[in-house]
């Protein structure tokens, strides 16, 4: 369900004069002038490695460390600790290796001007969504808030973990609804 262009596409900002400025850090960084395409097409590809090796781990890396946190610990508190004491560690390490990756390619890019525009960015990903992708994604946030309710009120030992559940998906819920909101009403938030 995560369309990869468009979360490639929301690090990039195409000025008047058709050059590109990239912003690695997206909000939270200098944005950098891209010389030439073959340049930008490297940066984009630098970000969409970066992604799919993220979801890969997040998915195969989370799933082998509950399989362990199973075998090893005793209830689910147990799991969910297992579980966050190989993933922290693990995704410290990719994002790490990509912050240098990232130190090196924009250390002789000249720094831009521009600053990121977060509102942009955001309504560019909305519209590159499907209708049925954002439905379907509000409908399975909102379903994994509702069970880390039920895993917050129900579920005895394991509170914590549904509250990380309903803040997590929660936020994840109210980003898809205005996403929504931007792709109907692409004048209002552009």
């Amino acid at each position: 369900m995560f369309n990869l262009d468009a979360s490639v596409d929301s690090k990039f900002q195409e000025r008047d004069d058709g050059t590109t400025v990239f912003f690695p850090r997206g909000a939270f960084g200098s944005g950098y002038e891209l010389p030439s395409p073959e340049k930008a097409e490297q940066a984009r590809g630098l970000v969409r490695r970066y992604l799919r090796l993220v979801i890969g781990l997040g998915a195969l890396g989370g799933g082998a460390a509950g399989v362990l946190g199973a075998l090893v610990a005793h209830g689910p508190a147990g799991v969910g600790a297992v579980a966050a004491a190989v993933m922290v560690p693990l995704m410290g390490g990719v994002w790490g290796v990509h912050e240098y990756r990232l130190r090196r390619f924009t250390e002789d890019l000249p720094v831009a001007d521009e600053s990121f525009s977060t509102r942009a960015a955001f309504c560019r990903q909305a519209r590159a969504e499907s209708w049925a992708r954002l439905w379907i994604q509000e409908a399975g946030a909102l379903g994994f808030v509702a069970l880390g309710a039920w895993l917050l009120f129900a579920v005895e030992g394991v509170a914590w973990i549904g509250a990380l559940n309903v803040a997590f998906f929660g936020l994840c819920a109210a980003v898809f609804a205005a996403q929504i909101g931007a792709k109907a009403r692409p004048r209002r938030f552009s």
